[in-house]
């Protein structure tokens, strides 16, 4: 199962390849080199522990640094990529994420335009997390946006909280056809959540359901799918897929329960397009435009939260309406082609 981000970029480079770009990468920590680009630079960043103690010393180095996560982790690699970029130009050049948003100088002197895809505001999910990095990335924000041509963002709610002008490119995944829904049999999990649990959000809101809502649910079965983080132990079944939707398609309900976070959930969209309703918090389904009963349910209390899944798993006919809305809303708006519309009305990368 791909997460939020390489999908997001997947579809950029989709994008270019559409509009007949010779495409050049340069790809940190990637499992192999993709086939179809003109040349790719692979930089493999040295092992990071993930353990408790390790992660409290990097995070201790860069509060006194005052360096926001993942920026640190991919920095100092200029000489490198300079040596790569010798005697290159090119029309446009991408950066994904914010945590190489540092490289824009280098970029600019081999490039017409540098564009910025946004795929979150760090600082906005890091205040939403408490981490004690908030300053520091508003800081960077505050410094780097300004110095690209073009930033990428996700909804009307990114938008307004960077200090420059931006382009809204939404959250979206490749058309894909509704699956077929197979009967939920006794004893399967009814309901879902479908993320990468090594993000911090994710993860939290995992651990808000199951502590506080699930109980209230009378432990009725669940599952998580996605990538798993071992500091994370919820005693349900789990498990990372090449594809989320004929998972999704086999639940009554999909849950979207986080706390944090900026940008819009790729995990709702998964689950529209699965032909599968969705509760989710205000937060978890910011920025895509919804409306509490129409296209999903909202609940931002454990109370809230756990009423809402009881009346879907309650009413077919509350699940199928959901459903058939939300189809509807990730065909007119969150497939890859309508995403790229966007692209070419604000001529954002050409």
């Amino acid at each position: 199962m791909h997460g939020g981000g390489p999908l997001r970029t997947a579809s950029i480079l989709e994008y270019l390849r559409k509009r007949d770009f010779a495409v050049d990468l340069i790809l940190f920590n990637a499992p192999s080199e993709p086939p179809g680009f003109e040349d790719v630079l692979s930089i493999n960043l040295p092992k990071h522990s993930k353990s408790f103690p390790a992660r409290l010393v990097r995070n201790a180095i860069r509060f006194i640094r005052q360096v926001p996560p993942l920026v640190d982790r991919f920095s100092g690699y200029e000489k490198l990529i300079a040596k790569w970029l010798e005697g290159r130009t090119y029309d446009v050049a991408v950066v994904e994420h914010f945590w190489v948003a540092p490289y824009v100088d280098l970029l600019r002197r081999h490039a017409v335009r540098v564009v910025c895809n946004l795929h979150n505001v760090e600082s906005v999910w890091l205040k939403g997390m408490h981490l004690p990095f908030v300053s520091a990335a508003r800081r960077l924000e505050h410094k780097l946006l300004p110095m690209f041509d073009t930033v990428l963002v996700t909804s009307k709610d990114d938008a307004a909280r960077i200090p420059v002008p931006s382009v809204i490119y939404p959250n979206a995944i490749p058309y894909r056809e509704k699956p077929i829904r197979p009967p939920v049999a006794a004893g399967q999990p009814r309901i879902a959540m479908s993320a990468n649990f090594e993000f911090a959000p994710n993860s939290q809101g995992a651990q808000w359901f199951a502590r506080k809502v699930w109980p209230m649910l009378n432990h009725i079965p669940w599952k998580l799918i996605g990538r798993y983080s071992e500091q994370m132990s919820l005693g349900v079944p789990t498990g990372q897929v090449e594809d989320a939707l004929p998972e999704l398609a086999r639940v009554d309900v999909a849950i979207v329960p986080l706390l944090a976070g900026s940008g819009t959930r790729l995990k709702i969209l998964e689950a529209w397009a699965a032909g599968t309703p969705v509760v989710s918090t205000t937060i978890g389904c910011e920025g895509l435009g919804v409306t509490s009963g129409v296209e999903l349910l909202i609940g931002d209390s454990p109370e809230e939260f756990a009423d809402a899944v009881e009346r879907l798993l309650e009413s077919k006919h509350l699940r199928a309406a959901l459903a058939i809305m939300g189809r509807r809303r990730y065909e007119e708006e969150f497939t890859w082609p309508k995403a790229w519309e966007k692209l070419d009305e604000a001529r954002a990368l050409y």
